[in-house]
Order: C-alpha cells, then sequence, then structure tokens
C-alpha cells in the first residue's frame, strides 16, 4: 500500500482546530516526515529566512484542478530561489510574489500567505516544533535578557553600574544590513512599519538595534501600554495603517554588531563602549525623532540605583534595569542586568478559554494558563475588557501567550504553584513561548 504525503493546508486545519497542546504534538509526530510540511515550517518560522516583502499584494486565485496550476513544492522553491536569496528584490519581488501565488491552486496559495507572513496560524509554538523535529530544527532568535532581581543576583552587578528605565512597550529589534531596515519581534517575527525608520536608522549600518517600540496619541504623548501594544500587534499582523505607522517611536539600549547578531556569536565589546556608540551616533545632524536613548545614568552602589528606581516609579515608568558596565552582549538571560519592577509579570500559555458565568455568559470568563515547565496552572479572568471578553471568546486563543501581572507566587493547599490575583494584561504576539516556574520564582 503507497501512503500519500497529506496536504499541508489540510494539516495546519488540522493543527487549528485542535486546543490540545498533546493534540497538536501528535499531529506534528504524524506528519513529520511530509517534506513540504517540514519546508513549510522552516520557512515560515527560521526567523533568519526573509522575504522582504512587508504584505500579501493582490492577486487572482487560481482555479481549483486548473491544469496550469503549480505544485506547493514548486511554489516553495521558487520563493525560496528567487525571493529568499535575494535574486529579486523591489517591486520585481512584488511581481514574482504575485505570479507565484497565482500560479497554485487556492488552497496551497493560503499556506504560501502563511510562509510569507511568517505565522503558521495554527497555535504551535517553535518550542513544540523542536520537541517534535529534532532540536535546532528552527533555530533560535537571539535575544538578551536580564535576570530578576534577588539578593543573589544583585550581587553580581558591580559598581559603578549603568541604570536605565524600563520601557513599557513591545521588545523589538532594527536590523540594519547594507542600506535596508528591517524590524523584528523577540522571537523574529518581521513588523510592518511602512519604512517610518528607515531614514533614521541610517547612521546604524551593519547593527542591530535592541530597543522598545512604543506609540505616541495626538498630543505626542506615550500610549498607555495596552491601547499603545495594541497597535503595535497590528505591525506584527500586518494590519497597520501607514497613519498609526506614523505614531510609532523608538527607545533604544543597546547596537550589536550585526554579523554576531547573524551569527548568534557573543559580542565582546563592553556594554559602555557599544553604548556611547549608540549616543553618539544618534546626535548630530542626523538626529531623528523617531529614535530615542533610553534615559540612563550610572551609579555608584545600591543605594543610588534605587534612588534611580523610586524616580521612575514616582513618575509613572514600570522600573528600571542596571547593567554591567562591562557586560558582553550574549544570546541568553545574562547575570550582568537585573531588572528592577514594581510588579511582578509572567508570560504564560492559554491552554483553555473558558465561558463566564452571570453578565459574562456567552463570553469569556477567564483563560486557563500554564508555564512552558507546566508547573504551574492558573485562571487569569481580571483585567479583561467586554470587548476583548467578546473577541478572545470565539478567536483561536490556544496555544497564545499573555502577559500577566500578579502579586505574588503562592502555594495552595494541595502543595500545587499558582499566582496571588493574576490581572491580564496583553496578548504577546511577539512571544511565542511561556515563562517557567523558575523564572517566576
Amino acid at each position: 500500500m503507497i501512503f500519500m504525503n497529506k496536504d499541508v493546508f489540510l494539516i495546519l486545519k488540522d493543527l487549528e482546530a485542535t486546543s490540545s497542546r498533546n493534540g497538536k504534538i501528535a499531529i506534528l509526530s504524524d506528519n513529520r516526515h511530509n517534506k513540504n510540511f517540514r519546508t513549510v515550517i522552516k520557512m515560515t518560522l527560521n526567523p533568519f529566512i526573509k522575504f522582504g516583502i512587508k504584505k500579501i499584494p493582490e492577486y487572482t486565485q487560481a482555479r481549483p484542478l486548473d491544469p496550469r496550476s503549480k505544485s506547493l513544492a514548486r511554489g516553495l522553491l521558487e520563493l525560496n530561489s528567487k525571493i529568499v536569496s535575494g535574486a529579486v528584490t523591489g517591486n520585481r519581488a512584488i511581481n514574482v510574489v504575485t505570479r507565484i501565488l497565482e500560479s497554485v491552486c487556492g488552497e496551497d496559495a493560503g499556506v504560501l500567505e502563511r510562509v510569507i507572513q511568517k505565522d503558521l496560524k495554527c497555535g504551535v509554538s517553535v518550542k513544540t516544533i523542536n520537541k517534535v523535529f529534532g532540536e535546532g530544527f528552527i533555530p533560535e532568535y537571539p535575544c538578551m535578557l536580564a535576570e530578576k532581581m534577588t539578593e543573589k543576583t544583585m550581587a553580581k552587578i558591580s559598581y559603578p553600574a549603568i541604570i536605565q528605565e524600563k520601557c513599557d512597550g513591545m521588545r523589538v529589534n532594527f536590523v540594519c544590513d547594507n542600506g535596508t531596515v528591517n524590524v523584528f519581534s523577540r522571537n523574529g517575527k518581521p513588523l510592518l512599519t511602512h519604512g517610518v525608520f528607515d531614514d533614521a536608522m541610517a547612521p546604524y549600518n551593519n547593527s542591530v538595534l535592541d530597543g522598545e517600540l512604543l506609540v505616541l496619541d495626538d498630543d505626542g504623548n506615550v500610549m498607555p501600554r495596552k491601547k499603545g501594544n495594541g497597535i503595535c500587534n497590528k505591525a506584527i499582523r500586518e494590519t497597520i495603517t501607514e497613519k498609526d505607522a506614523g505614531r510609532l517611536v523608538a527607545v533604544v539600549w543597546d547596537a550589536i554588531p550585526l554579523v554576531n547578531f547573524k551569527n548568534n556569536r557573543t559580542a565582546v565589546t563592553p556594554y559602555h563602549e557599544r553604548f556611547d556608540w549608540l549616543v553618539e551616533k544618534s546626535s548630530g545632524p542626523s538626529k531623528s525623532y523617531k529614535i530615542m536613548i533610553v534615559k540612563s545614568d550610572v551609579v555608584e552602589n545600591f543605594a543610588q540605583a534605587k534612588e534611580f528606581y523610586s524616580g521612575i516609579i514616582e513618575e509613572g515608568g514600570e522600573g528600571a534595569i542596571i547593567k554591567n558596565m562591562d557586560s558582553p552582549w550574549e544570546n541568553k538571560r545574562s547575570p550582568n542586568q537585573v531588572k528592577m519592577k514594581v510588579e511582578n509579570e509572567a508570560d504564560l500559555e492559554i491552554i483553555e478559554v473558558n465561558e463566564g458565568l452571570g453578565k459574562n455568559a456567552g463570553v469569556l470568563g477567564a483563560f486557563k494558563t500554564i508555564t512552558s515547565d507546566r508547573k504551574l496552572v492558573v485562571n487569569v479572568g481580571s483585567g479583561l475588557s467586554d470587548g476583548q471578553r467578546e473577541e478572545y471568546f470565539t478567536s483561536n486563543m490556544i496555544g497564545k501567550i499573555i502577559a500577566v501581572k500578579y502579586n505574588e507566587l503562592i502555594e495552595d493547599k494541595q502543595g500545587n504553584k499558582s499566582l496571588f490575583l493574576p490581572i491580564f494584561v496583553s496578548v504577546r504576539e511577539d512571544k511565542d513561548s511561556a515563562n517557567t516556574l523558575e523564572e517566576l520564582a
């Protein structure tokens, strides 16, 4: 008996329809030898495969079973050889992509759209993919993170140290490569920004700027995180308008050599030198209001660090990050920087969407969420607006990551770990994996 590879479109639909993580793993395992499926996953989720196209062009779908239509495999091959390779760029690339989309059948064209948009839209994370297909099947997108403040982590900070405001926006990288500027979320998803940062990024060629996106209101003030990140999420989904893109500004704090970032190689240049270079390039005639340097100071001891931190909190800010002057850039949670925050926050994975009671009957009551190591489970039902309860109840939310603020980590009478007073903050479109229990402890 000959077994045919299942259509990739049908596999993705099966994954969409399955809410259970184990169910998704079973589907992935059943199709792990499907060559087209493997290629689709790799081209979609590999953060270093770029298409250089900001949005799907308008095209006319081929009719089903049209004898002139090409296979999905051929469409993927042409995308790789002509677009990913950089052989065709600019308007010509848009024309080629349009032709490729029109040359395959409707369902396969839909698969290619997901590939180009770098989103499988079926609720599976890179961590889950690598669990099934093998570690390293999808390379990790580099991201340097800070440790949580404890007596132990603060002991690793040497004075004098650099302390900076912890901004309350969406973490992004600006990849400035040979005159082109691409904006990516912390997990490698491209953002559509309609080119509003292109001119501002000219001084930083062959570098990767690390920072956060903020959104300005009509008066030029920074919007609250919930509202601002809603607009930033549109940039990830590529539905942002040019007007809203014009509201975006960036606060930056690091400049990483492009070659180190691309090769996931530690940059040994001390942090204070990288930061000084960033400040220097951000001043003078090329200075742009679109790029702001993070509020910073040099402190001689912990008492001065607390004073800086307290000032940020009094101004309504989120907190501060203290960093060792000689810190290298590295793709890890670094002991060289520690975050000082007034509230605890966790990123958790949604595993159930539960209907509410009373006035919330027929809409979302609470998300059942879990840490990535499956050691903490908590229901999150506070902090949601009526509109969000309606929207999220009918959306495919299983597998998505949400930010949750909480008072403290607690343990019930049975010894199970949970969170005290969890409050929904936002959907993290820029993340595809939750925190571990250890990261919250």
